[in-house]
């Protein structure tokens, strides 16, 4: 099923849709609320009964100014964050959560449900590494914006050295979150690696 431009809206990620989602720089910024320092990544999804979004990837080090650290700590990234927005004008935003409220593994990779309350796997925790979103009206499309701001000039594996036209995926490597459809009851039993990217 493909995605309808939103007038006034950002026009589609990539060739993404919404029965193959594969995070893209977006056609079009308008709605986004773009500045220098910010880009982004997007795809459409859309809610299936029984069915829940996976995402997966290698966090970006950051500022923990939480845990007291400055935001002169020489880290890759400023920000990131991982959102579920509806696809429609304004966007709102039916769930988000920055970089420091994303659960990482001993090897600093992110695993992220976003489902509604009822399609969450028992082991989409915190204490099962995966950080879990709300999905939000089941009736919109939704669309997953993932954000970087203010990369280290070192690091080249931001979206910001992304160009129009080259695939995201070649560019971020591991830093690079894949996004993959599976079914509450396989992640349930089988965890994160039961759903791998396609």
């Amino acid at each position: 099923m493909a995605t309808q431009s939103v007038p006034g809206g950002f026009e589609g990620c990539g060739t993404s849709t919404p029965d193959a989602p594969k995070l893209a720089l977006p056609n079009k910024v308008g709605g986004l609320f773009p500045n220098p320092y910010n880009k982004y990544l997007c795809t459409p999804i859309t809610y299936e009964p029984g069915r829940i979004a996976v995402i997966r990837g290698q966090a970006p080090t950051f500022p923990n100014t939480t845990e007291g650290q400055s935001v002169l700590t020489k880290t890759q990234l400023r920000y990131w964050s991982l959102c579920q927005n509806q696809w429609r004008l304004p966007y709102p935003v039916r769930s988000c959560h920055a970089d420091f409220q994303t659960t990482v593994d001993e090897n600093d990779r992110y695993t992220y449900v976003v489902s509604t309350p009822e399609d969450r796997p028992a082991n989409a925790t915190a204490d099962n590494g995966v950080t879990w979103l709300p999905w939000g009206r089941t009736g919109v499309p939704g669309v997953l914006i993932f954000r970087n701001m203010l990369p280290a000039s070192d690091f080249p594996n931001a979206i910001q050295n992304v160009q129009p036209g080259e695939d995201p995926a070649q560019v971020m490597g591991s830093y690079y979150p894949t996004v993959t459809y599976c079914t509450k009851a396989k992640f349930a039993r089988d965890g994160p690696e039961a759903c791998p990217a396609r």
